[in-house]
């Protein structure tokens, strides 16, 4: 578990992990970043000189439960709203009160502690076993809910339904995030680190086997061309983790575009992360299903 928190420094600390989040293309960008990580800061500068009844998350960085997130983002909404609050202080910025950010950060940083509680205890799990089944993945998911104070109820009415895509969202973005640390936020191909453009590619793809749709083993990190070239089984990887390229992609071998994007690749041999690398057998899955020789 610690080489994978350590990886690449990205997880170095909560906070750091927490903008880490945030930039994720779900999530505010980037220009939200240092606001959502400054309002949480002011957060704790405020309870730490008027406690109210949140005494015991004064330090929101290292609190181990999540049960007074939910008041503490009512009770800054209601102050935001009152001019005299017990909350303004001469020196610090009141705009970030008054005009929704602590109460955005307080929100963006429940929904990440869910998320990281859940991610940690999946990739203990996996480092401990090779494989899960469908009910031990079941009752790893069963242990986290998220309030529905953190579903946006103009996208999501809230419902079975809802709460079920919700979860299998929060489900794709957890496999994202432990893919982007194993792969130190790099595509495992170019070494492109934008996170923007890179995806989560599943070996074995999402709706074809439940067990394996969470399993960090069963995924890679790719830039987009090469995640919807990996997708269609245009490419795909050997034992030795080297790519190979379809007979129908050859097809386009006069072409200048495919000589720079995919000629220029065949053979080579991706990053492999020591840690939770691609399942061999996973691979043998995804070339029956292309053109490979």
């Amino acid at each position: 578990m610690s080489e994978y928190m350590n990886q690449g420094g990205i997880e170095s600390s909560r906070k750091a992990s927490f903008k880490f989040f945030l930039l994720d293309d779900d999530k505010p960008r980037s220009n939200k970043v240092n606001s959502y990580v400054r309002a949480l800061d002011l957060i704790c500068e405020m309870i730490k000189r008027q406690p109210v009844r949140f005494n015991q998350i004064q330090d929101l960085w290292s609190i181990t439960s999540t049960e007074q997130l939910e008041p503490l983002h009512q009770f800054l909404i209601q102050e935001s709203r009152n001019e005299s609050s017990i909350w303004m202080f001469e020196d610090l910025p009141a705009s970030y009160l008054r005009d929704g950010f602590c109460s955005a950060a307080i929100k963006q940083y429940h929904k990440f502690l869910i998320e990281k509680s859940f991610e940690d205890r999946l990739v203990s799990a996996y480092i401990e076993k090779k494989e899960l089944d469908s009910s031990e993945l079941a009752l790893l998911e069963s242990d986290y809910t998220l309030p529905r104070y953190l579903i946006d109820a103009g996208q999501f009415p809230i419902g079975t339904e809802t709460l079920q895509l919700v979860k299998q969202r929060t489900n794709q973005s957890v496999f994202r995030n432990i893919l982007r640390k194993n792969y130190r936020n790099c595509c495992c191909i170019t070494g492109l680190n934008i996170s923007a453009v890179n995806r989560a590619s599943h070996i074995i793809g999402w709706a074809k086997d439940p067990a394996k749709r969470l399993d960090p083993r069963n995924g890679l990190y790719l830039s987009a061309t090469y995640d919807a070239a990996f997708d269609k089984h245009l490419i795909s990887l050997d034992d030795d983790y080297r790519v190979i390229l379809s007979a129908e992609l050859k097809e386009f071998n006069t072409q200048d575009s495919f000589k720079k994007h995919f000629l220029s690749i065949e053979g080579m041999r991706i990053f492999v992360p020591k840690m939770m690398p691609p399942d061999k057998d996973y691979l043998a899955v995804h070339r029956k299903l292309g053109s490979f020789k």
